[in-house]
């Protein structure tokens, strides 16, 4: 670790438990990695090459691409997508893919300006709908 005081060295550890939280060394996996690379290029390569690593990783899990239409009678519809994006980033539960304003049909012959943001997670649709729930977002928000 003294080696990597040096300008353009980054030092990589592994770990299972949450980046939110404090981490004590006992926390991570084996051996450290000392890279003699500028910090940016090093997240830039981590960035690019995410999915590949995550997904050699799988063992029988499995990828799901869900669509979330957030609409809001009251025009609060930032405010229920800071939840739902600070609760995913707790929950480490997904990548966000793509997100946009779009024209929703909730009922025949109504159009409504809706936000939609999609989604890449290992965990189940079952518990992104949960999680959607749980933040008194309605069910009908989930698309998948």
């Amino acid at each position: 670790m003294l080696k990597g005081r040096q300008q353009n060295t980054v030092l990589i550890a592994l770990t299972d438990q949450s980046l939110s939280e404090n981490l004590k060394p006992e926390d991570f996996f084996g051996r450290m990695v000392l890279v003699k690379k500028p910090l940016v290029s090093i997240l830039r390569q981590l960035r690019q090459q995410s999915l590949c690593f995550i997904s050699s990783a799988l063992q029988e899990s499995q990828w799901h691409e869900l669509k979330i239409v957030i609409y809001d009678s009251d025009n609060r519809i930032m405010e229920h997508y800071d939840r739902l994006i600070k609760k995913l980033g707790e929950l480490e539960a997904g990548l966000i893919l793509n997100e946009n304003w779009t024209k929703d049909h909730p009922f025949v012959m109504v159009t409504i300006l809706a936000y939609q943001i999609t989604i890449l997670t290992l965990q189940k649709p079952w518990f992104i709908k949960t999680i959607l729930l749980g933040l008194n977002m309605t069910a009908t928000a989930i698309g998948w």
